[in-house]
């Protein structure tokens, strides 16, 4: 079971729907595996990157070197008699202009009239740097402007920092000196002419400020009088405004009524429709004498017709000439009375019609006076407004004037101090250091991209592969089926047979039990089938698929089965080598009339499969098709229980492809590390179609990586192999020992 569990990865079945779903261009990869298998490179590369690096470091530092030296200055924060190491206290107007005077300083710093002046300094004109130029002070600033001299301000501070960068650290020191001393001279020579200028402006912008608030008392105090007459007049038109604003409210809402009734009465009208008039219409009109009498009049007739009605029948002449004259009657009341309805509702109209004209009218009259009183109450609120500006604006000098006289006291106070500079420099120029090239980011940079490089172009060469390296790779082809694996001869360490009969001559090696396996595998798929005949045929040369065909059948014939190889290889037959005969005869010889079957058959006594060798090999690839060579292979199924074909390579001939129309079942045999995915998967879309089933792909020749799943079971086989085979041989000691003690003691 042992053994068993650590072999059985090798009958895996793969449908197509694994297939990589990147296709065939790319192979996934395990990161972990990748880096155990190639860690032989990858070690040498951490171990050697940083000594290169080292090197880079050691030539970078002798040839082009980069020392720097640094000089602080401090800023004022401002017309303050204090000094301040940050802004924290700052409002934010005294920080958007103290950022931009350290900005302007900055710039100045750099100015190529500070570098001319800085250039005159004696010490300068002593140094390297200085010297190189060969008195060129035009590139000298250049220089110094592109290359050597830097600036730069620390964020939330009043520090500017000067800085410069030569090859040699001595020169630095004294270019950031010369510069200082350049900088703080143009500003001192400056300093004095700008506070001047300043307190002048100052003193005009004082002037212009009290000038400023006497104009606008003396506007303030003439609108001042006129004021509560303005305040009184502006009370009475805000009422007017109100009584107006009302009166055409109501007018118009009235105006609205009046439209509508006048809307409803003449669509009345219009219609004709007598069955709408208003109830109180109605009423009125039954009230008129006219038709009180004519309601009485014909409400006798009424009497009159139901007594006669009661005495004669209604076909009686006299009943109905009473009938008539009651609806003669009956009918003149009722056009009386809607002439009168009409009557009424032309006068409702014609009411309604002077009523819109008379609140028109009004309306014409409200508006104007509105109008008028509305735009003298906003005159008198603009006259009122102007006013109350020419107050702020009193208030607003007065405060620009506090703030003037406050300033000017501040820069007159400056003046008459020295240590009052907007710019100071903070102690010395630094002591040079090395700023590059720095060992400390040179070697864990380079290192990282040496080690990173080698293992991208790892892991770029592992994605790339196409070759099939490990039963992984068979995965990535679209239908491909794994019967078996055979790792290379090289990782069997306890056999020194050779692999070509290493079945037969050392069946407890690693590579004999992989071979157990794949009989094991195709004895499976051919059983159930029915098959009796197999053909085994490499993708192309060199694959082993011979070796493989003749362990697979000392495989079966030890397992109790009665095999026959049938070595179609017309082109390069290796079988009747394989196998130890000398037979001269073959197959060909059969179908072309020279031998029989019983001559050509090659048996062997040693469990070892027959051979039926090819014999002579000028015939032609049509042979496979002829009448002979099926019956050959009728005869050798009902002689043996299964016929393994050995035939040629599936890239170079076409004999493997007439052979699959005429056999049961065919396994591929892949070389690992030699064939690509692409060819095998084109190779078995040929086969596919044909008669015989593909059975699957035998993977050949498969060596362990580090860290591969591969390695550990070859590990576990010959550690499993060597402790069966100690407890073997203290077995058999045991047992002479206690022989040699039986001997003795009847001695």
């Amino acid at each position: 079971m042992g053994i068993n569990a650590v072999m059985n990865n090798n009958n895996t079945n793969v449908p197509a729907s694994a297939a990589n779903p990147l296709g065939n261009k790319f192979k996934p990869v395990d990161p972990v595996k990748i880096l155990r298998q190639y860690l032989w490179l990858i070690i040498p590369v951490c171990l050697l990157s940083p000594i290169f690096a080292g090197g880079v470091w050691f030539i970078w530092n002798k040839t082009a070197p980069k020392w720097q030296s640094k000089q602080v200055f401090q800023v004022q924060a401002g017309n303050v008699d204090v000094r301040k190491a940050s802004m924290d206290d700052l409002s934010t107007g005294q920080i958007n202009m103290i950022e931009a005077y350290m900005q302007t300083q900055s710039m100045r710093m750099q100015s190529e009239d500070v570098f001319a002046s800085a250039l005159n300094n004696p010490d300068l004109k002593k140094t390297d740097w200085y010297l190189s130029f060969n008195d060129k002070k035009p590139q000298m600033v250049k220089s110094l402007k592109n290359e050597v001299i830097g600036t730069y301000i620390p964020r939330d501070s009043l520090l500017i920092v000067l800085s410069a960068s030569t090859k040699n650290g001595d020169d630095s020191k004294e270019i950031v000196a010369a510069v200082r001393d350049a900088y703080l001279r143009s500003l001192q020579t400056s300093s004095v002419g700008d506070r001047r200028l300043a307190e002048a402006a100052l003193v005009e912008e004082l002037k212009r400020a009290e000038q400023a608030i006497e104009r606008l008392n003396r506007n303030i105090q003439t609108y001042a009088s006129e004021k509560n007459v303005v305040l009184q007049r502006q009370s009475s038109i805000d009422l007017q405004v109100k009584e107006y604003t009302e009166q055409l409210v109501q007018l118009e809402a009235s105006l609205i009524m009046t439209k509508k009734t006048y809307d409803i009465l003449v669509a009345q009208q219009s219609s004709g429709d007598l069955n709408n008039f208003p109830p109180e219409d109605e009423q009125a009109v039954d009230q008129l004498p006219i038709i009180l009498g004519m309601q009485q009049q014909l409400n006798s007739l009424e009497s009159d017709l139901k007594a006669h009605l009661r005495m004669y029948p209604k076909n009686h002449q006299t009943s109905i000439y009473k009938q008539n004259l009651y609806e003669e009657a009956l009918d003149k009341l009722s056009r009386e009375r809607n002439q009168r309805l009409r009557d009424i509702q032309a006068a409702k109209i014609s009411e309604a019609q002077n009523g819109i004209e008379t609140f028109t009218n009004q309306i014409s009259g409200v508006r104007p006076n509105l109008d008028r009183a509305q735009k003298e109450l906003t005159d008198l609120s603009s006259n009122i407004q102007f006013y109350q500006n020419l107050i702020a604006q009193r208030d607003a000098e007065m405060l620009n004037k506090e703030k003037t006289q406050q300033a000017l006291n501040d820069l007159r106070l400056s003046l008459n101090r020295s240590d009052l500079d907007r710019v100071q420099a903070i102690g010395r120029v630094t002591a040079p250091i090395l700023v590059s090239p720095k060992i400390t980011v040179i070697v864990p940079v380079i290192t990282f991209l040496l080690v990173g490089t080698a293992i991208g172009l790892i892991f770029l060469k592992e994605v790339l592969n196409q070759y099939i390296s490990s039963p992984g790779d068979v995965k990535l082809i679209n239908g491909a089926e794994l019967l078996s694996v055979i790792p290379s001869s090289t990782e069997d360490k306890q056999s020194k047979s050779p692999i070509e009969r290493i079945v037969l001559n050392h069946p407890t090696s690693l590579i004999a039990e992989s071979y157990r396996q794949t009989r094991t595998a195709i004895l499976r798929k051919m059983e159930r089938s029915g098959y009796k005949t197999l053909m085994i045929v490499a993708a192309q040369p060199g694959s082993g698929a011979s070796v493989n065909i003749h362990n697979i059948a000392t495989s079966l014939s030890v397992n109790g089965k009665n095999v026959v190889i049938l070595d179609a290889n017309i082109r390069k037959p290796n079988q009747h080598i394989l196998c130890n005969t000398n037979s001269n005869l073959g197959w060909t010889d059969l179908i072309t009339g020279h031998g029989d079957l019983s001559n050509i058959i090659c048996d062997s006594n040693n469990s070892e499969p027959a051979l039926v060798p090819v014999g002579n090999t000028t015939v032609a690839p049509e042979a496979f098709e002829s009448k002979d060579f099926r019956e050959l292979l009728t005869n050798l199924e009902a002689r043996y229980d299964y016929v393994i074909i050995d035939a040629p390579p599936l890239l170079l001939t076409s004999d493997s492809q007439i052979l699959s129309k005429i056999v049961d079942a065919v396994a591929i045999v892949v070389h690992a590390a030699q064939d690509k995915r692409g060819m095998v998967e084109r190779l078995q879309n040929k086969m596919r179609g044909n008669r015989a089933e593909l059975l699957g792909l035998i993977l050949n020749g498969v060596q362990s990586s580090a860290g591969g799943y591969f390695k550990k079971n070859y590990e576990a086989f010959h550690r499993y192999s060597a402790s069966a085979n100690e407890r073997g041989n203290a077995s058999r000691a045991a047992a002479v020992s206690a022989m040699q003690d039986q001997t003795d003691s009847n001695a």
